[in-house]
């Protein structure tokens, strides 16, 4: 995992976040957006933390996990809406590339792959039972 392109991601959250807070800020997506700038921000400061010589106490795979499993999905969600109301659609499509930027970057697609594999797979089975053909 590289820390300079984590940087680079937090850098365009940082100066989408700044560009459009007054206009924004009452959106129910602008949550979102407050809580993938901040992650972002620890996950590249635990990176950092790492390559240092000194060590660091917080490890990388906790904020991976957060991202992969809670942030990612829910903002990948609420950015979809801006795409779809059209009258921001430029923001929710910068948004929503800044976001698989930042699932590459820290390799993340894979683990949401399986994620959702298995989420799918969860609800296939309970729908089986519902329906009562399982």
């Amino acid at each position: 995992m590289d820390a300079e392109k984590i940087y680079a991601v937090y850098s365009m959250l940082k100066l989408v976040y700044h560009r459009n807070k007054n206009q924004h800020q009452k959106t129910k997506w602008w949550k979102w957006l407050s809580v993938l700038k901040r992650t972002t921000w620890n996950l590249a400061r635990s990176l950092d933390r790492i390559q240092s010589p000194s060590g660091g106490a917080e490890s990388p795979d906790l904020y991976i996990q957060c991202l992969a499993n809670h942030v990612l999905p829910r903002c990948y969600l609420a950015f979809s809406t801006v795409v779809a109301d059209g009258q921001f659609s430029t923001l929710g499509t910068v948004l929503l590339g800044t976001l698989a930027c930042l699932a590459k970057s820290a390799r993340i697609d894979k683990k949401m792959k399986f994620a959702a594999q298995t989420e799918t797979f969860r609800v296939a089975s309970t729908q089986a039972r519902v329906s009562g053909n399982f």
